[in-house]
C-alpha cells in the first residue's frame, strides 16, 4: 500500500510498469467479480429448479443421462422461448413440460409432429442409446428450442452452487480486495 506523502513532501511517482501493473489487476479483479456474480445468479436459480435468463434465453442445467452423447448430463442449456410452439420440426430438440416426468422440465429431440387442425403434438425421445420411452405433449407444454449446450459451463454453474463456488466466487475475491488495496 502507498503511504500518503507528508505535507510539502513530493509525492513518489510510481514506475509505468507499476501503472500497467495496478490497471491490469484492477480489470481482473473487476472480470472476476463480474464472473463470480453470474455464475452465483445462475447458481441460484438452477438450485431453485427455476431457470435463470440470461440474454433472453433461459439457462437451466441438464440432470439426466437421458440425452447422451448429444448434450450430456450437468450440461447448461440455453432454450429460446421466442418461436412459435407449433413450429418446431423433427430434430428440433426441444425443453417442455411433461406432468408424468413431474415439475421439473424436461429437455428431449422431436422425432415425430403430428398437426390436427390448429392443434399440434409432438413426440419426443431422449437420445441415449438403449432409451425406448416416449413423450408426447401438445404445443402448449413445450417452453422452448435449446440453442445452446455446454458441458463446461454446465459444470462451472454446478460448482457455484455449493460451498466450492462460495469460497472461490465470493471469499477468495473478498481477500483479493482486502489485501490488494
Amino acid at each position: 500500500m502507498d503511504k500518503k506523502p507528508e505535507e510539502g513532501e513530493p509525492a513518489k511517482k510510481r514506475s509505468p510498469g507499476r501503472v500497467v501493473l495496478d490497471v491490469i489487476i484492477d480489470v481482473l479483479i473487476v472480470l472476476f467479480i463480474l464472473f463470480a456474480a453470474l455464475n452465483l445468479y445462475l447458481g441460484a436459480e438452477v438450485r431453485k429448479n427455476a431457470s435463470a435468463s440470461l440474454f433472453g434465453k433461459q439457462v437451466r442445467l441438464v440432470l439426466t443421462g437421458s440425452m447422451d452423447p448429444t448434450i450430456p448430463k450437468d450440461s447448461l442449456i440455453l432454450v429460446d422461448t421466442s418461436g412459435d410452439k407449433k413450429d418446431y420440426e423433427v430434430d428440433d430438440v426441444l425443453t417442455f413440460n411433461y406432468p408424468a416426468y413431474g415439475e421439473l422440465p424436461t429437455t428431449h429431440r422431436v422425432i415425430d409432429k403430428t398437426v390436427s387442425g390448429k392443434d399440434v403434438t409432438y413426440t419426443l425421445k431422449g437420445d441415449a442409446p438403449g432409451l425406448i420411452a416416449t413423450q408426447t405433449v401438445d404445443s402448449s407444454e413445450v417452453i422452448g428450442k435449446v440453442v445452446f449446450h455446454s458441458l463446461a459451463l454446465g459444470e462451472i454453474v454446478s460448482f457455484a452452487k455449493g460451498v466450492g463456488g462460495y469460497i472461490c466466487f465470493i471469499l477468495i475475491p473478498c481477500l483479493l480486495l482486502l489485501a490488494y488495496h
